[in-house]
């Protein structure tokens, strides 16, 4: 019996029917599987239908090098470009502006303040030596500008000094020398205070800052501000 033979008796039995559809679906399977895995192929059942169900996978665009490029670019892993700063708003700008030089000038007065209460201390203690050397309450206060009860209290309070034997010329000039380096410094002060009190008078008038914040930025109190700045209209 030649083998076409044999194959079509047992084709003619129902289970090798079964047998060879199973196995030509297995082949068709591992086709599908190993040949064309889920690259947007279509897949064939055994009955040469569309077997893929779901969301079909479309192939992706080939992407050129520039894109590429800026896709990586944009994650922020190879290249960083940050935008930039546009022009600041002329309230912010203003506000910058003050706010600097709020603050040079409470540095200037904070300088200023240190050079009177070295200066106040220099000249206080040479009143206290005049008037033990033996010059006169008035004559002390004539050359310093000082009010008398003042120079009394000077001098009380340097109760460990001894005659020092400098001549009369000596004590008046150094004592006069030092009242107007003290005046100067009085005066320089005063003229800081002037301009800050301006700068303060500016910010309110043109909303740029607040009670609060100028309190921090000057050192002063927020009532302080208000008794100073009364009549003017603040930001709401």
């Amino acid at each position: 019996m030649t083998s076409i033979s044999m194959w079509r008796i047992c084709a003619s039995i129902p289970s090798f029917r079964v047998l060879g559809g199973f196995f030509h679906a297995l082949c068709l399977w591992v086709h599908s599987v190993l040949v064309f895995p889920c690259t947007g192929e279509q897949c064939l059942d055994s009955r040469g239908q569309k077997r893929c169900s779901g969301t079909e996978r479309e192939p992706m665009p080939a992407q050129t090098p520039a894109a590429a490029l800026q896709g990586r670019a944009a994650t922020g892993r190879y290249a960083y470009r940050a935008k930039a700063p546009g022009p600041q708003a002329p309230g912010h700008a203003e506000h910058a502006k003050l706010t600097h030089a709020l603050g040079v000038h409470r540095q200037l007065l904070s300088h200023a303040t240190a050079a009177i209460r070295t200066l106040t201390a220099a000249r206080n203690e040479q009143i206290a030596q005049a008037i033990e050397d033996g010059f006169t309450i008035a004559t002390v206060s004539a050359v310093t500008g000082e009010n008398m009860k003042s120079v009394r209290t000077i001098a009380l309070a340097y109760d460990d000094l001894f005659p020092s034997g400098l001549p009369r010329g000596t004590h008046m000039a150094a004592l006069k020398q030092k009242s107007e380096e003290l005046r100067a410094a009085e005066r320089h002060r005063d003229q800081i205070t002037e301009r800050r009190e301006a700068l303060i008078m500016m910010a309110l008038r043109n909303q740029v800052c607040d009670d609060l914040e100028l309190a921090s930025l000057t050192g002063l109190t927020p009532d302080h501000i208000r008794r100073a700045t009364r009549g003017i209209v603040r930001p709401a």
